[in-house]
């Protein structure tokens, strides 16, 4: 049960201080009322579900086999139901009770049901613990997908083979202590679509019907709610492929693992926009339609020793690259054939804006500029000091041939291009450690990011409002009396609030994640204090960040939403 309670509140307006008038203060010369929801809404809900589960395990090992099978059924059914009743208009100093409320009055209900039923099977076989064989198959059922469409059937194999166990390896490689050889593929499916996307269905409105005899004869009508039903809609096709390698070296104490891997997703399941012609009229609903090819490797490192009795550490590190490449998905027809066509590439083909070429910093600069390019225009505007100015790549797009003009001197959004090979970081490295002494321990994680291109993001380089501040870099700012500034006009927004070479930044990233520090007292005083141990630990999440492009926030979290933030928690664990 839910309920929301809001009213409104007073804002006052001020003369404001200071030589430009920017400082709240002075005296109040007027006030706004602000509505804070004014409404009164309680949300009563009702679930109901049951989920039935069953396993069956069974093992033999005879001679050098070992064999195991497994058998798993699950089944799952729930329902949802929920009204929401709002009233407006809350008397002032009301309690949040509706027969406080002199407004209108509404009332919703939304009801939902889901299903889902799968059998899912797997076969272990190993031979001298040498050759390992594991056979999978599941099947599952959903009833978002039409009768007939809700079955999927997910076959997978995966083998290993653990080469230094073989007679031709063992004790005569020296350094290698395990080997062992691995590969699989599984061919699986996605469901991520609502329910009752193959039926065609309507939505009630009141008022809106036709009119016979005076307006006093309005009744209730309907409109399309999914005016397409795609009943052929199924699970998506997802097949993974990876290979890897597994080794330990000097007496285990050095490990390395090698895994490379490949997603081949057909049919996924999409809704389309772009591609769909406007003369259909109607929203299109989900189909089994893109397919795209994701790829990527990992190469881990790791070692592990002891010194003595009472201390012991790890090191252990990764480096991951992932990319894709999309084979089909949803784009304009205008597209197709053009730079901006993606049929074949990676879905991150890097920044996209335009070619920074510099700052006219005074009328003498944007004169000269103006005889060596006659027309030259920044998005309609003549160019002034003050604002930065780009590269002139393409002229207006031709539909009827499907190229674009050569360049015409005046900057438009087609004179974006892709800027950089990468716009976020494919490549993630990993530094882990930890160490004990005796019952003192510390573990830390840290992680880096690089590859990609970061930028000034649209929210801290647009223009300040009264309700919103800006950046204190914007204190840098041109002027005519600063014409040396590191940042444009605030005035020209229409100009540098884009996407531009101008904006960018380092995406570079490097921070210890987390680290755990404890320590547990000895038995010999906890035993004196009558308990059975006890532990203090010091945690700490985002602790230290090693490198920021950005002064003014995280380079984990954008401008204008909460902060990442970094937190060290103390406490102490007692058993009794």
């Amino acid at each position: 049960f839910g309920k929301q309670f809001g009213t409104y509140y007073d804002v006052y307006r001020f003369s404001m201080l200071g030589e430009n008038k920017h400082i709240y203060g002075g005296d109040v010369i007027g006030t706004t009322r602000l509505r804070n929801g004014d409404r009164i809404r309680i949300s009563p809900s009702y679930t109901d579900s049951y989920q039935f589960n069953g396993s069956l395990n069974y093992t033999r090992d005879f001679g050098k086999h070992s064999l195991s099978a497994l058998a798993l059924y699950e089944q799952h059914e729930s329902s949802f139901d929920s009204v929401n009743g709002m009233v407006e208009g809350i008397i002032q100093g009301g309690l949040p009770n509706q027969n406080y409320g002199t407004g209108q009055n509404t009332s919703t209900e939304v009801q939902t049901e889901f299903g889902r039923l799968a059998y899912a099977g797997r076969i272990n076989y190993s031979y001298d613990d040498k050759y390992l064989l594991e056979l999978s198959v599941r099947a599952d059922a959903n009833v978002n997908f039409a009768p007939g469409h809700r079955w999927g059937y997910f076959p997978s194999v995966s083998a290993g083979w653990i080469v230094s166990d073989e007679g031709f390896f063992k004790n005569k490689i020296k350094g290698v202590d395990f080997l062992k050889l691995r590969a699989s593929i599984g061919f699986l499916g996605a469901d991520n679509t609502k329910g009752y996307q193959y039926l065609v269905n309507y939505a009630k409105e009141t008022s809106k019907s036709a009119v016979f005899g005076g307006n006093g004869n309005i009744g209730p009508s309907f409109r399309t709610n999914n005016a397409i039903g795609n009943e052929n809609l199924s699970w998506d096709e997802n097949t993974k492929m990876n290979v890897g390698i597994d080794a330990k070296f000097l007496k285990s104490r050095l490990s390395l693992a090698i895994d490379g891997f490949l997603d081949k997703r057909r049919n996924m399941l999409s809704t389309r926009s772009s591609s769909v012609p406007a003369v259909i009229g109607a929203k299109v609903p989900t189909e089994n339609f893109a397919s795209v090819n994701t790829f990527g490797y990992e190469l881990s490192l790791g070692w592990k020793d002891v010194i003595d009795k009472n201390w012991s550490y790890n090191v252990n590190t990764f480096l991951s690259w992932s990319d894709n490449k999309q084979l089909l998905f949803d784009q304009e027809a205008g597209r197709i054939g053009t730079y901006l066509d993606g049929t074949g590439l990676s879905s991150d083909r890097g920044k996209y804006g335009y070619r920074y070429e510099g700052m006219f910093r005074t009328q003498e600069q944007v004169d000269s500029y103006l005889a060596a390019n006659p027309g030259y225009k920044l998005f309609g505007k003549t160019p002034e000091p003050g604002m930065l100015y780009y590269k002139d790549i393409r002229g207006a797009y031709d539909k009827t041939t499907g190229k674009y003009a050569p360049a015409d001197g005046v900057i438009t959004d087609v004179d974006q291009d892709f800027l950089t090979n990468k716009a976020d970081n494919h490549y993630g490295l990993g530094l882990n450690f930890g160490t004990s002494y005796k019952t003192v321990s510390l573990s830390v994680v840290m992680g880096m990011g690089f590859g990609g291109q970061g930028s000034v993001e649209g929210a801290a380089r647009s223009q300040a409002k009264t309700y919103s501040n800006r950046p204190a870099f914007w204190k840098d700012h041109w002027t005519p009396e600063n014409t040396n500034a590191q940042y444009p006009g605030p005035e020209f927004e229409d100009t540098y609030n884009v996407e531009s070479e101008f904006w960018f930044r380092s995406s570079y990233t490097f921070r210890i994640t987390n680290f755990n520090l404890s320590y547990g007292l000895p038995q010999s005083i906890t035993q004196k204090i009558g308990i059975n141990s006890a532990k203090v630990f010091l945690v700490g999440t985002n602790p230290i960040n090693f490198f920021n492009p950005y002064d003014y926030r995280d380079n984990a979290s954008a401008y204008n939403v909460y902060p990442n933030l970094r937190t060290l928690s103390l406490g102490v664990n007692i058993g009794l």
